[in-house]
């Protein structure tokens, strides 16, 4: 606050802290320059308070002491980017700082070669986050406590595109509001059971390396999407999905699948909306592979594999549960004959399919089935 006294002359100037170097100011100037002066130091104060606040404009922490990490406030969402942190040790004295306000919404740290090994526990501090994006880094592996302080807040971690060969699944459990977990494009091999009660979306694809049991996802029954393409998978260990009764997107594309056993896909789910079988080598469909778990809002992906055969005895109950055009079979080089006739002969059957040919280059749906009367005969 300023104060202007009633003598002709003089001009008292009492200032606040950022301007406390100017409070001695007492100069004997006529009465324009005394305004002139007055807006001056004014000025000029006013400028430098508002420096300081740029530095720390809260809730943000001091620029200086989180550089090269930004902070950003909108109002609504905190945010710290990190992504041009020289190394874990630069990282490690980022979260060194005093933070005002340690809850933030968001950290994000991308395209930075220079983050290699693992990331140790500890490592953000006191300071937490509700969503954690660490993605196409060199790290190999996480500590079991690197997140520890986000623990009952993490509602979001993207780990994708690094180069992680372990991943402390047995923590899960603790993260209880965790509902999306990236670890897609990493090298992790095995998968211990995987504990969660709040575990929605899980991405897992192209880990080249990954190792499934009967048992992997047990425990994790509020799953919802589980992506496991490009994994390598050679088979689907009987069992695995048994307990996801929430599950409503299941991808397994292009994998080396060959042979989907009975009870493969006993999901239990009331809500699946589509299995995406896409780019393997399945060549064979044994009966009840799945179980009791399509229904007419499913969709089946079995395009681009190696299918020569659709028996009637495993095929029609599928095909009759589901919806129209939900069986996709674009891409295998049916043998068209009297094995087909079954399903070639019967509209509505062939209507829920999309996309079958044969090897001789005809459609399904453009053969003669004349040929099935003429020339096969059926019990």
């Amino acid at each position: 606050m300023y104060f202007i006294t009633s003598k002709p002359f003089w001009v008292v100037l009492v200032a606040c802290l950022p301007c406390l170097r100017c409070a001695h100011v007492m100069k004997s100037v006529s009465g324009a320059d005394s305004m002139d002066t007055y807006r001056s130091v004014v000025s000029e104060g006013l400028f430098s308070s508002a420096s300081r606040r740029e530095e720390r404009a809260l809730p943000c922490p001091s620029d200086v002491d989180v550089a090269p990490c930004v902070c950003s406030f909108d109002g609504a969402s905190l945010d710290l980017d990190c992504s041009p942190v020289k190394d874990l040790d630069d990282l490690a004295r980022v979260f060194q700082a005093d933070f005002p306000f340690p809850s933030f919404t968001s950290l994000a740290i991308a395209d930075n070669p220079h983050l290699v090994g693992e990331l140790p526990g500890g490592i953000f501090g006191p300071v937490t986050f509700q969503n954690i994006t660490l993605v196409r880094t060199n790290l190999s592996a996480v500590s079991d406590k690197a997140f520890a302080s986000s623990a009952s807040r993490l509602q979001l971690l993207d780990l994708g595109s690094n180069a992680l060969t372990s991943f402390p699944f047995e923590t899960l459990g603790d993260y209880f509001l965790l509902q999306h977990l990236d670890l897609k494009r990493n090298r992790l091999g095995r998968i211990l059971d995987l504990e969660s009660s709040s575990l929605e979306y899980l991405k897992l694809d192209s880990n080249p390396l990954l190792e499934l049991t009967a048992t992997s996802f047990a425990n994790a029954r509020y799953l919802r999407a589980l992506y496991l393409n490009d994994v390598s998978l050679k088979g689907v260990p009987v069992g695995l999905f048994d307990s996801l009764n929430h599950l409503q997107e299941l991808y397994l594309m292009g994998n080396q699948i060959q042979t989907l056993s009975s009870g493969t896909f006993n999901l239990n789910s009331k809500n699946l909306i589509i299995v995406a079988l896409a780019g393997n080598a399945i060549s064979q469909v044994e009966p009840n592979a799945f179980g009791t778990s399509l229904s007419h809002t499913v969709t089946l992906d079995f395009r681009a594999n190696s299918l020569a055969d659709l028996p009637e005895s495993t095929w029609r109950p599928m095909i009759a549960i589901l919806g129209s055009g939900s069986l996709l079979i674009d891409g295998n080089s049916l043998t068209c004959g009297c094995n087909l006739c079954w399903l070639m002969q019967d509209a509505t059957l062939l209507s829920h399919t999309s996309g079958g040919k044969c090897s001789s280059g005809e459609y399904l749906d453009e053969i003669n089935t004349d040929y099935c009367d003429f020339f096969c005969f059926r019990d």
